[in-house]
């Protein structure tokens, strides 16, 4: 089960040269032996087992089997697990923030969403919420680099917060508190945050390079543009110019999506069908 280490991206982006001569090395020497000698490939999404076909040269798996994946339903969190979220971050429960969750690196995209957060804040605030940043930014310098940025710009140091990682009910807590939740991704083979934001109800602003995005688009559960600045500002604009039923809509067809589709059940019968073939 490679979960996204076949995708084309690790070998085409401008920033994984160096990575991509070893990976070329390592595919001749090791890994291309392991894949053809298996049964069977499994993949996460139908997307990526696509993707897998154009990366290496004589990749000729006897079997590929698209399983799915998903998380448990996440936990309710009461009214005051939600007060301590705000009040531990200077927030109250009339503030509206839109939510990035991740690991902050290159690949998620955080400098695309920065850089479109700017832009639109320069043309309207009014009804643009804050954003708030959660992820570990110490000893990372794309991140602090990210961070200084933001620091240094009048307009956005009122209305960016870098506020760490998030565990357990705090970070349960800012997808259930928040409007909307956004990752620009150049790559993911799944998504696991995107789903998250799923199944607390709440529209997921995403990039096309997320490989369960065809599924967000066709259920209308968010909004899908190019992993861009132009793309990612797209995605925000559009998204604070929809009237309130248009986006409590969008809430409810995100928990029908994650509940029909990305539920843990349904992948793990899944798993246990191919295992029986």
């Amino acid at each position: 089960m490679p979960h996204g280490m076949l995708d084309p991206w690790f070998q085409k982006d401008k920033t994984r040269r160096l990575k991509s001569i070893r990976n070329i090395i390592y595919w001749h020497l090791f890994e291309k032996k392991i894949i053809n000698n298996s049964n069977g490939l499994l993949f996460t999404s139908e997307i990526e087992m696509k993707l897998a076909k154009s990366t290496f040269s004589g990749y000729r798996p006897k079997n590929e089997f698209f399983i799915g994946y998903g998380i448990e339903t996440p936990p309710i969190i009461s009214t005051i697990e939600l007060n301590k979220f705000f009040i531990k971050f200077g927030l109250n429960e009339a503030t509206k923030y839109l939510l990035f969750l991740s690991r902050i690196d290159y690949k998620k995209g955080l400098d695309l969403l920065i850089q479109a957060y700017q832009k639109l804040s320069t043309e309207k605030t009014d009804n643009l919420p804050i954003l708030l940043i959660a992820g570990n930014y110490i000893n990372n310098s794309y991140a602090l680099n990210n961070k200084k940025f933001v620091e240094n710009d009048n307009i956005l140091s009122n209305k960016i917060k870098f506020i760490g990682p998030l565990y357990g009910a705090e970070k349960w807590a800012a997808f259930y508190g928040c409007e909307a939740f956004i990752l620009p991704s150049h790559q993911e083979n799944f998504g696991i945050a995107v789903v998250e934001a799923l199944a607390c109800g709440k529209p997921v602003l995403i990039s096309n390079k997320i490989n369960i995005y065809i599924d967000i688009y066709n259920s209308k559960a968010g909004l899908i543009e190019n992993d861009s600045i132009d793309g990612t500002y797209k995605n925000l604009y559009n998204f604070i110019n929809l009237c309130d039923q248009d986006r409590i809509n969008m809430g409810i067809e995100a928990v029908n999506l994650f509940k029909n589709k990305f539920e843990i059940s349904k992948a793990a019968n899944n798993f246990i069908e191919i295992l029986k073939q």
